[in-house]
């Protein structure tokens, strides 16, 4: 799978695989909850979305609020993953985390 992302909007991959990763083993290893697919045991997938949805969001309000200016045609670069500015990510995550966490208890 190609990857399009511009200047910094790959740290969305790594913020997203930190907060999930992050939420799976507080939620197995630290508050062990046992390893099934009833409702709770799989609620680290929606902490992990969300948390890492809020930190997307305040991270690319930072990021874009000084954009670059290409000086060839004057167009602004902002920080985005698939053509998708980081900030915005902020609001697709929950969604996706959701149905991920749908697909996981069906």
């Amino acid at each position: 799978m190609i990857v399009v992302q511009k200047n910094f909007g790959i740290l969305i991959l790594l913020i997203l695989g930190i907060c999930v990763g992050g939420s799976n083993y507080l939620w197995y290893e630290v508050l062990g909850f046992p390893y099934d697919q009833s409702y709770a045991s799989n609620l680290y997938v929606l902490l992990g979305f969300f948390l890492a949805a809020i930190i997307t969001f305040f991270l690319g309000k930072f990021l874009n609020k000084k954009v670059h200016i290409r000086t060839r045609d004057g167009q602004r670069e902002f920080h985005s993953l698939f053509f998708i500015r980081m900030e915005y990510w902020g609001a697709i995550l929950p969604i996706l985390g959701i149905v991920l966490y749908l697909l996981l208890v069906i």
